[in-house]
């Protein structure tokens, strides 16, 4: 008795199991919406699926990227918009047109900006710390980054101004006028081999 309640816990513990793994695992859909006139072999498609291709995704297999592009603004959201329908895990967008014309299209599916302008000054996002909603990526330009690079080259030059380059260079090769003391002072230190004996 036992034994029969044994076999027919597993079966309805082991069931649910083993139908969940004969189910096919869907491979997730990249949308891209690129700004421009998409070719064949658009480098920017073939530069993606190299990407994933070096982390183990291959498009076909893995994963499934499908391509969008046109230099009309007006059919970049209607493709966008088609990618949103087509249920998409995620969008890939590359120049400015293309990411506001995939966030006009949707506020849910998540949107990977590979370059956009000021995405802050745009109202792609609402800060690059805390981008928020479901944009998120690479800005070329940011106004919050032009004063810290200031800094940096101010800083940068106000420490190289004043430097004499031969200077420089010398404390580069490990200081010439140190090493040549100190091998004075080694030599000096050595006992004499040349003629004469040993003690």
């Amino acid at each position: 008795m036992r034994l029969i309640g044994l076999v027919l816990t597993l079966s309805l513990t082991l069931a649910p199991l083993a139908a969940t793994a004969q189910q096919p695992v869907k491979a997730p859909r990249i949308g891209m919406l690129l700004s421009g006139t998409l070719v064949e072999s658009d480098p920017r498609v073939a530069a993606l699926r190299q990407a994933l291709r070096g982390r183990g995704y291959v498009d076909g297999q893995s994963i499934a990227i499908e391509p969008r592009g046109s230099d009309d603004i007006p059919r970049l959201y209607e493709l966008a918009t088609d990618l949103v329908q087509s249920k998409v895990d995620v969008i890939v967008t590359q120049g400015t047109p293309g990411v506001q014309a995939a966030q006009r299209a949707t506020k849910t599916t998540p949107i990977v900006m590979a370059a956009s302008g000021d995405a802050v000054k745009l109202g792609l996002v609402a800060s690059l710390a805390r981008p928020g909603g479901n944009i998120t990526g690479q800005t070329i330009i940011a106004a919050e980054y032009i004063g810290k690079r200031l800094e940096i080259l101010r800083n940068c030059s106000q420490r190289f101004a004043h430097r004499n380059p031969v200077e420089s260079r010398k404390s580069r090769a490990g200081r010439p006028d140190e090493i040549g003391r100190r091998r004075r002072e080694n030599v000096r230190r050595r006992p004499s081999t040349r003629g004469g004996s040993a003690p």
